[in-house]
């Protein structure tokens, strides 16, 4: 399991490159047995969160096995699991 923390940064927006570079190098074992956790650190923020959810489509990033996402909030952590064929 990877844990990608994620902020929304008005002037750039990195999570896409970072994650296509975790997959780019990581062996096809790795990427089956991989998940990758993208959390969205700004609980007040669900436009955000559902942007990404978007973003990383399986259109968008090819060859990861499953990747998960979720949105720190007051009472824990909420995960929303998309699984990638």
């Amino acid at each position: 399991m990877l844990a990608v923390p994620h902020v929304h940064r008005p002037k750039a927006d990195y999570l896409l490159a970072t994650m296509e570079s975790l997959l780019k190098n990581m062996n096809e074992q790795e990427k089956a047995t991989t998940v990758i956790v993208v959390m969205v650190a700004e609980p007040w923020n669900e436009d955000e969160f559902e942007r990404v959810v978007h973003e990383l489509s399986p259109k968008s990033v090819s060859g990861a096995n499953a990747i998960a996402f979720c949105m720190s909030c007051s009472r824990g952590i909420d995960i929303d699991i998309h699984g990638i064929a």
